[in-house]
Formats: C-alpha cells, structure tokens, sequence
C-alpha cells in the first residue's frame, strides 16, 4: 500500500492495485480477510485513484482511472449498475486504442453473473480496432487483448488473431513479422492447439511465405512439447532438444502459476540426459524445472529432506564451477512444514482455513480407495482448486461429486459440464482426472435434496461441519474420522443417489443432472 501511495507514475500505480487486488482476491487467501477489512482497503486505494490519476506527466485521459476503479469493485459488492457505470466512463476514453485497451480489461473483470455484460463490453473493444489506422497497432493491441485472463474473452479470439496474422504477414520489416507472429502463435497455443493450427494453415506456400510457414511450425511445435511435458506426456525428448530450454522456461512459468502438477522424478531423467549434451545457458532452465518440480512436489512431505539433500549437496558441488549460479540458487530457502498425524476429530477453527484444507487434502490424498465421493451441497467450479491439489498428489484418483442446485457457481444456469469444465480451465492446463458430478433436487423446487457434507472413500469418511468453500474461514466448525461401520452406512445411503436410483425423498420427488468431465 505505502509503495502505491509513492509512486508517481500512471502505469505503476495502475498495476499496483491490480497485484494487490490480485492478492486479496485470491482463492486460497481470500478468507483471511473479511468483507470490512477489504472495504477498507477499497476505499483507501480509491483516495489514491482519485488523487493521483490521471497523471499530469504521463496520459492525460481518464483510461488508467477508469480501469482501476473497475479492478476495485472486485473488492466490494457491486452491482451491474455499477459495471455498467464503468462501461460508460471506459467508452469515453479518447484515444482509440487505449478506449479499447480498458474497454476489455474492464470485461475481463466482471464476475460471472454479468456475463452479458462483460461480452457486450468486449464486443465494443473488438469493434474500436477496425478504427485504428495503424495496423501495427491494430495487432498488437489484438494479441494483448487475447491474452487477458477470462475465457470469454479468450472465446472470441480467434478472429482476432486471424486478422492480426494477416496484418502480420503483410509487414515488410521481417524482424516486427516474426516477432509479432511468436506472440500471434503463443496466444493461440495457450488457448486452444486447434486454433494455432487453423492459423498455420492460413500461411499459404508462397516462396515468400516460406519462412513465415516454418516460424509458425516451430511456434506450435513448441506450444504442444510445452503442454505434453507439463501433462508428463512429452515422449521423445530429442524432437525437441533444441529448443528445450524454451519449453522449459514456459513450463516452469505454467507451474509456478499453480495450472500443472509437478512432475515425478523418474520422468524427467530423459530431459536431464538431453539437457547434459548442450550449454550451461540452455541446460540451466531444464534443471531449474526438474528442481522447481522436486520442490513443489515433495513439500508437504515428511521425506522432503531426504529427496532434496542430496540435490543440495549435488549444488554446493557445482557452486565450485559456478559462483553465480550458486549465489542464485543458495538465496533460494525450502520451508519444511511439520507433518500432522490425523486425530479422530477436532475443531477448526476462524481464520484457519489453509490448514483444514490441507487436512482434507491429507486424508484424501493418503485413502487407499481409487475413487473418493465427496457430498456437499454447496460445492461449485470455483472449490475445483482442491480436487487439483489432491489430482496433484494422487493422479489416478477419481471423483464422483454430489451437489445441490443452490451450489453458489452452479445456480447461475448454463450447462453443468461447461461450467465445471470452465472452472478447471481456469486454473489448471492440464487434462482433469475423471470427475462424475451429480447434482440432486427436490423436483419443481430447485431445492438441494440433501444438506450434510461427507468425503467418503471404500472402507472411511471424513465428516465435515461445513462446506469447502467456507471451512476454516469466519466460522467455527468441525472435521470428523469416521469408523468404517460409519462410513458404510453412508456410503449405502448416498450411493443411492449417485446411481440414480432414489427418486423419492420424504415423500417428494427428486431429479437430477450428470455430468462427466
């Protein structure tokens, strides 16, 4: 906060708000803060808004303002009202580029209840590009507004990336074609191979194209070893040996980003065997990545110590070659967590939400049971960041989810599969693992036919005293061990449910939807 109220500059200030905003907002930090603590904070950062910008030494329009005081609603409860307020204020921006620039980072914004909106806006951004003169402009601005984070947006950008290629390949200055076209192609690797294909096939084979045709080639060469290898399914490595540590680089970003699993040891040997053949320059990203990977993998472990010593033993070694590679990695400390035996119950109390959800991350992960059924009534797309966390740890294992219809995500309509889908898009790049969602009801009443929540595997279950989404967080609850007699019993009565076969309850009728992701 004190380093935004000092800056001087638009732009800094503008993307200081969003990291904070980013911070506060997200999904495993959001319950450690209430709603008047985030209202507090919004108002402050709007004095600093309204103070500040616009910048009298920078843009003089209110592009910067607009666009944060949009990313500050994410603090409070604002209605469409208010978005649309913003949609007004973002359509009288001047300059034509930068109109369009926060016209669709204001829709990227909007929260999935305003999702007309958000296209309507998105669609007025589109629309300013064929109004610009400049055509290097116009695809550069195309490329940026792909790349925003909402998958509407990035629904609606293969167009836009079509007509920026062919801006692209008309460009006489061979260094702007190709840089430009990388990132044409990266944008559309990142959301859809399909579409970075489609565009490939748009270089005609002109002579003169010939280049550009290889470029592209090489782009979705490269796009495709990146998500094969965060998927461990990159199977021969020396297809790709030139450019892996590129690939590298790109994967490691993808997990640290929290949108992979971390890859098994054994996996990466081909990598590592590859690597040892090429500079330090290009092996020193593979090795970050099979060190990165051993870190995020083994770190709730017991055995972290015995994994990494002698990785770090093999480190003060290579420190006597390279003093700067070692000064960049000794500044680097592991953080060993204490291990928790599992008690038959106990309370969970405000404020402690990250170590519940490890908890029950814990006791799933360690089931011996290849397929878990967790009942909650409340639980929606935006709780999947658990079952990633535990499909990190225990790939094989698979799901079946029984939900209600007044699931927070689920109740805003669309199709079931799509949304779930959506939600597990958003925050992983890799396949989901087998995730049967069953949501029940009492027929005509749009009303949730069952109301405890229970994890339950083949022989034990984990009660719980609230839901997913609000374990840990402001209130006080519980997490019960089951016994297996307990566990059974349940698990009879539920099962019921998840096939399909109780189609009464106390009297009423119950319908369903399936899904299958």
């Amino acid at each position: 906060m004190e380093v935004i109220s000092l800056s001087q500059t638009d732009w800094m200030i503008a993307h200081g708000i969003k990291k904070l905003i980013d911070a506060v907002t997200n999904a495993k930090t959001q319950h450690t803060i209430n709603r008047n603590q985030r209202l507090a904070l919004k108002a402050r950062l709007e004095g600093i808004v309204k103070s500040k910008l616009p910048d009298p030494q920078n843009i003089q329009h209110d592009g910067w303002k607009v666009l944060c005081m949009a990313w500050l609603e994410l603090l409070g409860d604002a209605n469409k009202a208010n978005w649309a307020a913003h949609v007004t204020a973002a359509s009288l921006v001047s300059n034509k580029s930068d109109r369009a620039y926060v016209l669709a980072n204001v829709a990227s914004c909007m929260p999935h209840r305003h999702r007309a909106l958000a296209g309507q806006t998105y669609a007025m951004a589109t629309a300013q590009l064929a109004a610009l003169p400049s055509a290097i402009e116009r695809m550069l601005l195309s490329v940026t507004l792909c790349n925003l984070p909402s998958d509407m947006i990035r629904g609606g950008a293969e167009p836009l990336l079509k007509q920026s290629l062919m801006d692209a390949l008309a460009q006489p200055d061979e260094e702007l074609r190709t840089r430009v076209q990388r990132d044409i192609f990266d944008a559309a690797g990142s959301i859809d191979e399909k579409i970075a294909n489609r565009l490939a096939e748009l270089i005609d084979d002109d002579p003169a194209r010939a280049a550009a045709r290889a470029t592209a080639e090489e782009d979705i060469e490269k796009a495709k070893a990146v998500k094969d290898l965060v998927s461990s399914k990159l199977q021969d490595v020396s297809a790709v040996a030139e450019h892996l540590g590129v690939i590298c680089w790109r994967a490691i970003g993808t997990l640290n980003a929290g949108k992979c699993a971390a890859a098994k040891p054994e996996s990466m040997v081909s990598l590592i065997d590859t690597a040892a053949l090429s500079s330090l320059r290009e092996t020193f990203p593979v090795y970050l990545w099979y060190l990165r990977n051993l870190e995020v993998r083994y770190e709730r472990s017991a055995e972290i110590a015995r994994i990494l010593r002698p990785h770090l033993e093999m480190l003060l070694v290579v420190a006597d070659l390279a003093q700067r590679i070692a000064d960049r990695l000794a500044s680097k400390q592991h953080l060993i967590g204490a291990h928790l035996p599992p008690t038959s119950s106990f309370a969970v109390t405000p404020h402690t939400r990250q170590a519940a959800i490890e908890r029950v991350v814990s006791w799933v992960v360690e089931t011996s049971s290849n397929e878990v059924l967790l009942c909650d009534p409340y639980f929606g797309p935006s709780d999947l960041e658990i079952l990633r966390d535990i499909h990190f740890r225990r790939p094989e294992l698979r799901f079946v989810l029984l939900i209600c219809p007044d699931s927070n995500d689920v109740s805003t309509g669309g199709a079931l599969k799509e949304l779930f889908k959506e939600g597990w898009g958003s925050i992983c790049d890799s396949e989901p693992p087998r995730i049967k969602i069953i949501r029940v009801a009492f027929a005509g009443s749009h009303k949730g036919a069952i109301h405890d929540r229970w994890i339950l595997s083949d022989a034990e279950g984990l009660r719980m005293g609230a839901s997913l989404n609000h374990l840990g967080a402001s209130k006080w609850s519980e997490l019960s061990h089951m016994s297996a007699e307990e566990a059974r019993v349940i698990s009879n009565e539920l099962h019921k449910f998840t096939n399909l076969q109780e189609w009464m309850s106390g009297g009423v009728a119950v319908e369903y939807d399936v899904a299958v992701l």
